[in-house]
């Protein structure tokens, strides 16, 4: 049974003064948000004032110059949705007062591990050394080698926010959803933060409905989160905000073509030892934290124009990155589909695809470039991270609702193959055999 009207200032207030707030920092996407002084130690440390410069969006801003916002005020953010809901959750007599530390805890730090660029170098990262590469093992890595992970221990237990920024986390497992889910306080910061910056308005949504309108799915060991009957035009704007951001900023066309340089140039400079591998960014913090503290963007730009003069095609890409001159798309490829990839794409997809092309097209393979790009999605489908809805007849799934508009679309993948090279020239080429490919395939 909730508190009373009362009782739960009452709450409210006690949680403030355990808290015992010490700062305020204005944000431009929440307005103010409260900080403890333990919470000050931790931002204000090296590693995590790092992420003021990892760029959020890797080079959105090569398209969108706005989209200049860093991890930083991102972790800040997720914070503060994460004190929202934990101070609804305990008004509602479901989590304790020390559950509040321990959760805003988690959300700041869980981008703590990100490369410099973000997922673009991270997607470098994993290429090469596979999960173990991924930001969240890196921020794992970082809070057991470093001070960092001292300070966080005198807030909360230290393997507590391992175990949640690793996925682990089972006790209670509310706590995961919050943290990792498709309403998790991660991606309720990113869309609003992100809409704000690109000027792209798909991922504005009504946030404070969204957010009044979460409860548990039961008072005793709750496991996720649902949205009540209330809430379902709240919660339907944010998945489909956050489809239409993927399609039209994160997966944008221009974007895509700056990624795919920058991952190339990364890419080499690892494999020559230029640029630090996962294995010798663990052994430099662990010879010296404050390696890290340095690794930002500004680090590998550095590295990048080190790497400017010469004939290769990464010291070409580095060249042309720094003066903005993209790749060119010879072909594209977009589905909605819940279909697999038509056989045309499902054959130029293969690691083959550049030698094949190239020697079809006449271009040098190495100018060829394609990425898969990961299928756009509505929700997450794994039961214990999608989102559910109350209804008359119980909690549901919301793709098991037939009044919502969810169910009749979230098996849709949004799928874009893409295809780049180095200049219009070569463009043409590829465009004037994939056109002669694709007639001979529909001529069969």
């Amino acid at each position: 049974m909730s508190a009373s009207p009362e009782e739960a200032s009452r709450k409210i207030e006690n949680i403030r003064k355990r808290l015992n707030f010490s700062k305020k920092i204005y944000d431009n996407v929440h307005g103010y948000i409260d900080i403890t002084e333990e919470e000050r130690l931790v931002i204000d440390s090296p590693i995590f004032q790092r992420l003021r410069r990892v760029s959020h969006l890797g080079l959105a801003d090569f398209v969108y110059p706005g989209a200049t916002h860093s991890r930083f005020s991102h972790s800040i953010g997720s914070l503060h949705v994460m004190n929202k809901i934990a101070i609804s959750l305990i008004e509602d007599e479901i989590l304790e007062d020390d559950d509040v530390s321990e959760l805003r805890l988690a959300a700041l730090l869980h981008d703590v591990g990100h490369y410099p660029f973000s997922h673009v170098l991270e997607g470098t990262m994993t290429n090469i050394a596979g999960d173990s590469a991924k930001h969240e093992q890196l921020g794992v890595f970082v809070l057991k080698e470093t001070s960092l992970g001292d300070s966080v221990g005198k807030i909360c237990k230290l393997d507590n926010i391992i175990a949640i920024l690793e996925g682990k986390f089972r006790e209670p497992p509310l706590f995961q959803y919050l943290t990792s889910s498709s309403l998790d306080v991660d991606k309720i910061d990113y869309l609003q933060r992100d809409s704000v910056h690109t000027g792209v308005a798909y991922g504005a949504f009504d946030v404070n409905r969204l957010l009044s309108c979460l409860e548990p799915d039961r008072a005793e060991e709750p496991t996720l989160l649902v949205v009540t009957k209330k809430g379902q035009q709240a919660i339907e704007d944010f998945l489909l905000g956050r489809f239409h951001m993927f399609q039209s900023v994160y997966h944008h066309k221009s974007v895509v073509a700056f990624e795919l340089m920058l991952d190339r140039i990364a890419d080499t400079l690892i494999r020559n030892g230029m640029l630090e591998d996962l294995s010798r960014i663990k052994e430099s913090i662990q010879k010296d934290e404050g390696w890290f503290g340095d690794y930002d963007d500004a680090y590998v730009w550095q590295v990048f124009k080190a790497n400017k003069f010469g004939p290769s095609v990464a010291n070409q890409l580095v060249r042309k990155l720094l003066s903005r001159d993209s790749l060119k798309m010879a072909d594209e490829r977009l589905q909605l589909t819940e279909s697999l990839p038509t056989k045309m794409m499902e054959e130029l997809a293969k690691d083959t695809l550049p030698s094949w092309l190239g020697k079809q097209s006449g271009v040098e393979p190495e100018w060829i470039f394609y990425k898969e790009q990961p299928r756009v999605t509505f929700l997450e489908g794994e039961p214990d991270r999608t989102v559910y809805i109350r209804t008359e007849e119980g909690i549901k799934p919301i793709i098991e609702e037939p009044t919502s508009i969810i169910k009749k679309i979230w098996e849709s993948r949004f799928k874009a193959d893409r295809i780049y090279t180095r200049d219009n020239a070569s463009k043409a080429k590829i465009e004037a055999f994939l056109k002669k490919y694709k007639s001979a395939k529909q001529g069969k």
